[in-house]
């Protein structure tokens, strides 16, 4: 259980971090958050 909460916030931060790029890198995809 405690392995799975961990595993799932990882994975959380992970998909967090890579949206918080696409949405700053410059013309990443600004549309996507429009």
């Amino acid at each position: 259980m405690c392995k799975n909460m961990h595993l799932l916030l990882m994975i959380l931060s992970e998909v967090g971090i890579m949206l918080a790029l696409y949405r700053w890198r410059p013309g990443g995809g600004e549309s996507l958050f429009v």
